[in-house]
């Protein structure tokens, strides 16, 4: 089989070969992402402000407090001393009651408004693979065309995505997280089996299963491999843009991630095809 350098290499020449595509993917991908992330944030903060309004505080204020006594400021020890005195006035003048009604309010606002999040991820973060995996397979670079295909393959993939995590950590409450850790790779060559051979989604976990037997170590070496250098290159590229203010700076970055993404899709199937061709 390859080696880890061998694949790592073909996948960054196939990286550069669809730069194009997967540029624009990112850029869409990646933007719908940081925005939900922003308006989460900007949500949760009103709720948080919201609550600490009724105790006479400030988020941005308590931020600002927090991060002077970190640094040793003595008068802000004692400003930050004094607030939560005055919180603690508010709360014996509420009630033990009324107090513990207004966190859990608090708490349930704060929950509903993030209820649109975690599907929303989940629906981007298995398109966004599908289309760089569709990329990959077919070799099609019209941005257009690849996602229209995508839309058609989704429910389908989403199928397979949802059996496979099922299969995967299904044991975790009954046996522990070890039996996990054994299957999940196993499964790692079913999107490209569904794609490259038109199975439906339990045959092709049933064969990922199959063809990667006696290759466990290979597949969750080499992915662990490649998935830690992609990460490191986006924690670097994350300080970076940073830079650029909390609004570009978090879109700028989730458009990286994005680009972190296809690479880690292209690296799968060419670590998939190794496989395959070997089993």
């Amino acid at each position: 089989m390859k080696t880890f350098s061998n694949l790592f290499s073909e996948s960054w020449v196939t990286f550069k070969k669809f730069i194009r595509p997967i540029l624009i993917g990112a850029v869409v991908f990646g933007t719908v992402m940081g925005v939900a992330q922003m308006s989460l944030e900007r949500n949760t903060t009103l709720e948080i402000n919201k609550t600490l309004g009724v105790f006479g505080l400030d988020a941005q204020r308590m931020q600002e407090l927090q991060r002077r006594v970190a640094l040793g400021d003595e008068q802000a020890v004692q400003e930050f001393t004094d607030a939560m005195k005055n919180v603690q006035e508010k709360k014996d003048q509420l009630g033990e009651e009324v107090f513990a009604r207004m966190m859990v309010q608090s708490t349930l606002s704060t929950f509903a408004g993030m209820t649109w999040f975690a599907p929303l991820m989940l629906v981007i973060s298995i398109f966004s693979f599908l289309f760089f995996l569709l990329l990959a397979v077919t070799g099609v670079q019209d941005p257009v065309v690849l996602i229209k295909q995508t839309a058609v393959r989704f429910f389908p993939f989403l199928g397979l995505s949802l059996w496979v995590m099922v299969r995967s950590f299904i044991w975790i409450p009954l046996i522990g997280i070890i039996i996990a850790i054994i299957v999940g790779p196993r499964l790692a060559l079913a999107p490209v089996i569904m794609l490259t051979e038109k199975k439906g989604v339990f045959e092709s976990a049933s064969l990922s299963y199959t063809r990667s037997q006696g290759y466990w170590g290979k597949i969750i070496g080499n992915s662990f491999l490649a998935g830690l250098l992609v990460a490191i290159v986006l924690i670097v590229a994350g300080i970076i843009l940073s830079i650029g203010g909390p609004t570009i700076g978090t879109l700028l970055k989730s458009i990286f991630n994005m680009m972190g993404v296809a690479f880690n899709v292209i690296f799968i199937f060419k670590l998939s095809q190794a496989v395959m061709a070997r089993a």
